[in-house]
C-alpha cells in the first residue's frame, strides 16, 4: 500500500547559487499509477532549472494542491445542503 498520491524526485548534483542553470538540477514526478516523468523547467533562455525556480515550482504546486482540495470540500458540504 502506498502512503502518497504524488511522488517528487529532486536531483541537485553540481548546484552551485540559487540562480545557477545547470543540466544536473532535474525533477521528476510520479503518482501511485504510473512511471516517474520529468518535469521540464520554465522557459528559459538558460534551459534549465535553477534551485530558484524548482523552490517557485514546488510552491506553487503546493498551493495548486490546497486549493484544489479546499474546492472539493465546499463542493462536497455544498452538495450536503
Amino acid at each position: 500500500m502506498t502512503s502518497f498520491n504524488l511522488y517528487i524526485g529532486i536531483d541537485y548534483s553540481r548546484a552551485k547559487t540559487p540562480s545557477s542553470s545547470l543540466p544536473g538540477l532535474r525533477v521528476f514526478t510520479a503518482d501511485r499509477d504510473h512511471e516517474p516523468v520529468e518535469e521540464l523547467p520554465p522557459p528559459s533562455p538558460r534551459n534549465y532549472w535553477t534551485r530558484r525556480g524548482i523552490a517557485e515550482w514546488l510552491a506553487a504546486l503546493y498551493w495548486h494542491i490546497v486549493s484544489l482540495n479546499l474546492w472539493k470540500r465546499l463542493v462536497t458540504l455544498k452538495n450536503r445542503a
